[in-house]
């Protein structure tokens, strides 16, 4: 069946359209639907058939290896993709322009090319290939990833035209067509419905189901609440992997997002929305500031799930490299969201000194809620901080947190006569109006990093200094086995962000024994999984197309063997059998004994008269059911051709040339015999 008129050409003129290439799909048409104006068709034989197959299949895979030397990134095999109709022209004017209505699956397969033939009679399996031509074209087009409307409707009109050309005759066409445009309707109703609905649903779920899989805190949200970092302690799954060209690598902070504002135990970022930002002309690489300082470099490897995710990223960064995501945002607190990623990514971060990517301060980084205050300002007029100079304030703090507090897990209950106050201090905010972070800062005096980070921050803006507070992780932990940091679940970290001196500088009051703290809370089984891990990101990389996991240096030696493979099928299959030749027999098929017999003459005329040998019948049955039908026919000498036939293709000595020709006059007697006796009958009847 081929494809209604001017179908092909319209479908290549709108690839052309949707993926840019308007230039070839014009050509591409012009090839399908200038055969309307040849005269004659090509008699291409079956040979001629898999050089051309062959053709196409060396052009497809030059082209991968080509993209392959350029390095493979994630949507190159959508752009490559994208030119696969002129792969594949070459075939598909073969079957439009050529003299056969299909051609034979045999020129498509290695393996079934070398299949042997039953005999002559066998019909070998054969498809017009048009309508796959049609289905690449449309799926190419569709790789351009335009959603419009007008894509939809031209799958309509497509649909329209090979269902109507098939419809069945009897079915009126006034109900027909309102039946089909209904359903087409409802095909696109369905479809914007559907996606309304999974953009709801993940606005709603996104966050749920990024603890899950990535074990990070809301990272599509404007908030965070203290206790949510210290839930992620418990896993030791690693969530990124660290590289730089040194080799080595000091302790490294990894912001995720940050707040400005404090409210009834959680941080909210407000006055911060998310901003679209745009990619530099390639599509991989993004701008944040510009370069200042001595350079560096990291290479960050992480999941994204659903491609979508917050980005791990230094604020010393002023460059963001071989990140394919289709859109990106960011605010003015740090915090950048990336969307229409692969599952996998690794992007490359350059630094430098002095460079700062997020907004100077304003009014809401001095902002210390009403709750707070009180407990707050106390602690401020204890340790004398009015009046000092920020450097001054910032050794005061750091020696009083690093003097007085522990860190832990579990906020259990301490004795409050080390700090300023002593047991008084401590009995006053045991008081029940006590607020958490009260009874933190001069009871306990025990907790983990958010307890610590939101107290600093907090601090730090009632004595005059504006600060901010960041969530993210702390990258310490060198792996062997990977040559790189790796970051787990446990190493998430909140800190705060200090403006001092015209910059932002990192203050962390945090004791540093609080990594060595969450590592003895470690699994025995976690080096095993680490293990498992390492394999499943070579897993990633090989998915994903990440290049250095897939690239063309390990890719060569395969690419090589198959161009010689191809270029060895093309040179072998240009030599033709001389008995295929003399013999006229179907190219491909083998000579068998018995091919050119007489026999196959009487089979043939027993069909056009209608007879059919049914598979359950002998050759012998089938000639007793004939006479029994037809008494006209001579059967005798079928049942002695026939036997002959038998030993012409079984009997090892087979037949001489003598009884060879006495086969051929008995079959023409047969033919002249069957014909005359059968017309005798017919007169008879007229007669009668």
């Amino acid at each position: 069946m081929k494809p209604p008129p001017l179908l092909l050409g319209a479908t290549a003129i709108f690839w052309g359209w949707q993926t840019g290439l308007i230039i070839p799909g014009i050509l591409v048409a012009i090839a399908m639907e200038g055969r309307s104006l040849a005269t004659s068709r090509l008699a291409f034989s079956l040979r001629e058939y898999r050089m051309i197959w062959n053709l196409c299949a060396l052009i497809a895979l030059a082209s991968f290896a080509f993209s392959l030397s350029e390095g493979i990134r994630t949507g190159m095999f959508l752009r490559l993709f994208q030119w696969v109709p002129l792969m594949f022209l070459p075939i598909a004017a073969a079957q439009v322009y050529g003299d056969r209505a299909k051609i034979d699956v045999a020129v498509f397969s290695f393996f079934m090319r070398n299949a042997k033939s039953r005999g002559p009679g066998d019909i070998p399996p054969a498809i017009n290939i048009e309508y796959p031509y049609l289905v690449l074209v449309i799926a190419s087009a569709s790789a351009a990833n335009v959603r419009s409307i007008w894509f939809y409707a031209f799958m309509g009109v497509c649909a329209f035209l090979i269902l109507w050309s098939i419809r069945p005759k009897s079915f009126p066409a006034y109900y027909w067509i309102p039946l089909f445009a209904l359903i087409l309707a409802a095909g696109y109703t369905g479809s914007v419905g559907l996606q309304r609905l999974q953009d709801k649903v993940e606005e709603n779920l996104i966050d749920l189901y990024t603890k899950m899989f990535l074990n990070q805190p809301d990272p599509f949200t404007t908030s965070t609440s203290i206790g949510e970092i210290g839930r992620l302690k418990d896993s030791g799954s690693i969530v990124y992997r660290v590289e730089n060209d040194k080799g080595y690598l000091a302790q490294t902070y990894l912001p995720i997002s940050s707040y400005n504002i404090f409210r009834l135990g959680s941080w909210y970022a407000m006055k911060a929305p998310l901003v679209g930002r745009f990619s530099e002309s390639n599509g991989l690489d993004w701008k944040f500031a510009e370069p200042a300082g001595s350079p560096s470099r990291l290479a960050v490897h992480t999941y994204l799930s659903g491609g979508e995710g917050l980005l791990a990223m230094p604020l010393q960064t002023h460059r963001l490299e071989r990140l394919p995501a289709n859109k990106m945002f960011a605010n003015r607190l740090g915090t950048v969201k990336v969307g229409g990623a692969p599952g996998y990514v690794k992007y490359i971060l350059r630094m430098g000194d002095g460079v700062s990517r997020i907004s100077p301060p304003d009014d809401t980084d001095l902002v210390t809620p009403k709750a707070e205050e009180r407990g707050i300002a106390l602690l401020v007029k204890q340790l004398g901080l009015k009046g000092k100079s920020p450097r001054e304030i910032l050794r005061i703090l750091d020696n009083h947190f690093r003097g007085n507090f522990t860190y832990s897990l579990d906020l259990k209950s301490a004795p409050g006569s080390r700090g300023p106050g002593g047991p008084v201090m401590a009995d006053f905010f045991r008081k029940s109006d006590a607020t958490a972070l009260e009874d933190f800062l001069f009871n306990t005096r025990s907790g983990h990093c958010e307890y610590f980070a939101t107290a600093t921050t907090l601090i730090l803006r009632q004595a005059g200094i504006p600060t901010r507070y960041f969530v993210g992780y702390l990258a310490h932990e060198h792996s062997l086995l990977e040559n790189a940091y790796i970051v787990r679940s446990r190493d998430a970290h909140a800190w705060p962000m200090v403006y001092v001196d015209g910059r932002w500088s990192i203050f962390d009051t945090t004791p540093a024994s609080w990594t060595d703290a969450d590592e003895e809370n470690s699994s025995y089984f976690e080096k095993p999984f680490d293990l498992l891990s390492f394999l499943y990101l070579q897993f990633s990389k090989w998915r994903w197309g990440e290049e250095s996991a897939l690239n063309a240096k390990n890719l060569a030696p395969i690419l090589v063997l198959l161009v010689l493979l191809l270029v060895y099928r093309i040179i072998s299959n240009t030599k033709v059998r001389k008995e295929d030749e003399q013999a006229g027999a179907y190219e491909g098929a083998e000579i068998i004994p018995g091919h050119s017999s007489a026999y196959y003459l009487v089979e043939k005329r027993l069909q056009e008269l209608g007879f059919n040998r049914g598979p359950w019948e002998t050759q012998a049955e089938f000639i007793i059911r004939v006479k029994s039908e037809q008494p006209l026919l001579p059967t005798e000498d079928t049942l002695d051709l026939m036997n002959m036939h038998y030993r012409l293709r079984f009997d090892p000595k087979g037949l001489t040339d003598q009884e060879l020709d006495i086969m051929m006059e008995m079959t023409m007697e047969w033919m002249l015999k069957s014909e005359s006796m059968i017309q005798v009958g017919a007169d008879k009847g007229k007669k009668e």
